[in-house]
């Protein structure tokens, strides 16, 4: 039989490649005799069943046609990955933005709701002078006449409160 052209070691190389039947029926070797090579002597070994099997297992590199079709499935996946961590990274981007707006906007709606509340409070106790006004001076004069003077006062006391609150709009 004659020995099929193998290439140098893969891995250091070397030359000096074995290859040959195995004690097995049917099953062949190849590996790097170069007692310098970084895996050992013998320490590559690659069984097949033919000699052409094993020949061709020996022979594949990565400098092969298959290669190129791994590098370009590498490429495009790399690819793919920077494209979802920056897709990700403008939509964590876009988030965070929305979130800042929305606390800005509950901090702004938190400030109104207090000065609204101040404001309640405000109108509230002016009703209540009012009310109390209104009590007093019935209680003490029960005529008429005044009475429509007093409801007067109370028109004033409440348009005052309204242009009050006009203005803080």
């Amino acid at each position: 039989m004659t020995t099929p052209e193998l290439k140098p070691c893969p891995f250091c190389g070397g030359t000096e490649i074995h290859f040959g039947p195995m004690e097995a029926p049917g099953a062949w070797m190849v590996g790097c005799n170069n007692y310098d090579c970084p895996l050992g002597v013998d320490s590559v070994t690659v069984e097949f069943g033919t000699p052409e099997k094993a020949a061709a297992a020996w022979n594949t590199r990565a400098t092969d046609a298959n290669l190129a079709a791994l590098q370009a499935e590498i490429d495009a996946l790399r690819t793919r990955l920077e494209d979802t961590v920056r897709n990700s990274t403008n939509k964590i981007e876009a988030l965070r933005t929305e979130a800042e707006q929305h606390l800005q906007q509950a901090m702004s709606n938190g400030a109104k709701a207090r000065a609204a509340q101040a404001r309640a409070e405000q109108l509230a106790e002016a009703l209540e002078e009012i009310r109390s006004r209104s009590c007093m001076n019935l209680a003490m004069n029960p005529n008429p006449y005044e009475l429509t003077a007093l409801l007067g006062d109370i028109h004033q006391i409440a348009d005052a409160a309204l242009a009050q609150e006009a203005d803080y709009e």
